[in-house]
């Protein structure tokens, strides 16, 4: 996935993709508006299974999940997800399984991130203003993911605010100060295929 308004590089594994002619977008009312072009290049011919193309995604895209496939002569592959989100992405890294650890990161944003390993669980770190209204989408099955989420809100004091399983959270913050989200799976699982994207 990527922010709308970015260009982006895709890298697409799979086989006999020497042939590919265009990267195609479908599944939304902006689709059309995408460009893409394929990167042809010596990479590219050492690579009979691989295709590269950059994407540009219209700054007015509609946030959400559209689709992208490779078309060739000799046939064309299966679609795969790929989000669009209206927010500035924060790609995980480092140290962020405490709350003593969490980044410290700016709203609104698109976290970026996985869960890896069994107990695997990740927060972060923000602030927010007295009154403030806050919503949280996690967008993972729709590209994929395995993971089932457990969001919990807390303070400063690790007071918890809000815990809900699922995708979707609405709170409004009473005070301003500091808070923490933490995100895990249901049945604390963690594997290459528990992958999220966080809308906050």
């Amino acid at each position: 996935g990527a922010q709308r308004g970015k260009t982006v590089r895709l890298v697409l594994d799979g086989k006999n993709l020497q042939h590919a002619t265009e990267l195609a977008v479908s599944g939304s009312a902006s689709a059309a508006a995408f460009s893409a072009k394929l990167v042809q290049d010596d990479e590219t011919a050492k690579n009979p299974n691989r295709a590269r193309a950059d994407v540009t995604i219209p700054a007015d895209a509609a946030p959400g999940v559209v689709r992208v496939s490779i078309k060739s002569p000799v046939g064309n592959t299966a679609e795969l997800p790929f989000a669009i989100t209206a927010f500035p992405e924060v790609i995980e890294a480092g140290a962020n399984e405490a709350q003593s650890t969490a980044p410290k990161i700016t709203l609104p944003a698109t976290l970026v991130g996985s869960l890896d390993r069994a107990g695997d669980t990740d927060y972060y770190r923000f602030d927010a203003a007295a009154g403030q209204q806050l919503g949280i989408e996690v967008v993972g099955s729709a590209i994929g993911s395995k993971l089932e989420p457990v969001l919990t809100l807390t303070d400063a004091s690790s007071r918890v605010l809000t815990e809900a399983a699922g995708s979707l959270v609405g709170y409004t913050l009473e005070r301003a100060g500091t808070y923490v989200l933490r995100v895990r799976d249901v049945d604390y699982r963690g594997s290459g295929e528990m992958f999220y994207r966080l809308n906050l």
